[in-house]
């Protein structure tokens, strides 16, 4: 296995654990603390080991258009990341982490051949197909027992208001994969952008940059409300954020890495693998119990990545 498909994996390791321990956190902690925390203290991070291995002077000589590729790709990303807790709140879990998943992979392995030369043969096609199907079992809810039967599946026929609400959730649904499906899409701008200015800068730049541009547009949207202001927290809490801090340093640096030594579409591939990897830390750390899909999804997921890496 090459460099970049490990560090690739290691991202997607290291992303698990941030979903893990952030998912310990108490509900007084926003979605957008936790973003801003985060993209902070990594930004923090990445510039004290950049000044230690005294590589200041190469963000300085970084080209004007790499860095506003680096720029335009953390403002798409940041974008994305927004656009998909709102998504999350819209639709199903499963339905929009399996779609904006397979999109993703999707429209940066397109934006890999079409625009960065990288080349897609017929077993990374069969890898990534493994992937998407394995993600899609990870993440399948089961029907509630107690579910509405609609009529002709053995249940009455639904009256006029509830057939009425049925049709605004399916726009609803709708809605929530068309915004998930944007969602893939200002990720793989971010992916394919970044992969681009990498060939004429170094990948502390990009990590940089992608920290400092989101750290603050949240920190400066949690400023700019009273109300976001406003943040209790215990001392599990912030040991638990502190933790997160850490994995998400790590999955920062591994992304880049990966992303300056591997193709753009392999790099989504196998980054997108984290809930597999969350999976197995959410079961061994928060005792949650494994349903027979999520482990059948584990083991397509793993194939797609055995796959992958062993026909490269």
């Amino acid at each position: 296995m090459a460099l970049g498909e490990m560090a690739a994996l290691a991202d997607a390791v290291c992303w698990a654990g941030v979903g893990v321990t952030t998912k310990r956190v108490g509900s007084r902690v926003r979605p957008i603390h936790v973003s801003a925390f985060l993209t902070t203290v990594s930004g923090a991070a990445l510039l004290v080991i950049a000044a230690a291995a005294g590589q200041m002077d190469d963000i300085f000589r970084t080209p004007a258009w790499a860095f506003g590729l680096f720029a335009g790709g953390a403002v798409a990303g940041a974008a994305g990341m927004l656009l998909f807790f709102l998504t999350m709140s819209k639709g199903s879990v499963s339905a929009t982490y399996t779609t904006t998943s397979g999109m993703y992979i999707l429209f940066s392995m397109i934006g890999g051949v079409v625009l960065l030369g990288d080349s897609a043969g017929p077993w990374t096609v069969a890898g990534a197909a493994a992937i998407i199907g394995g993600l899609y079992l990870l993440n399948a809810q089961p029907a509630a027992k107690d579910a509405p039967q609609a009529a002709g599946d053995g249940g009455a026929a639904l009256p006029k208001k509830s057939r009425t609400g049925v049709a605004g959730s399916r726009r609803v649904f709708s809605l929530a994969l068309g915004m998930a499906a944007l969602t893939a899409l200002l990720w793989a701008v971010d992916l394919v952008a970044s992969a681009r200015a990498l060939k004429e800068s170094d990948l502390l730049t990009n990590g940089l940059v992608h920290q400092a541009v989101p750290a603050v547009l949240f920190v400066s949207f949690i400023l700019a409300s009273p109300r976001m202001r406003k943040i209790d927290t215990v001392k599990a809490d912030r040991v638990r954020l502190a933790l997160a801090g850490v994995f998400y340093i790590c999955s920062t640096l591994s992304w880049n890495y990966a992303l300056a030594n591997t193709s753009a579409g392999i790099t989504a591939l196998l980054a997108s693998t984290s809930p597999v990897f969350a999976l197995i830390l959410a079961s061994l750390l928060l005792r949650e119990r494994l349903a027979r899909p999520a482990l059948l999804g584990a083991v397509l997921t793993f194939a797609g990545i055995a796959v992958i890496v062993t026909t490269r």
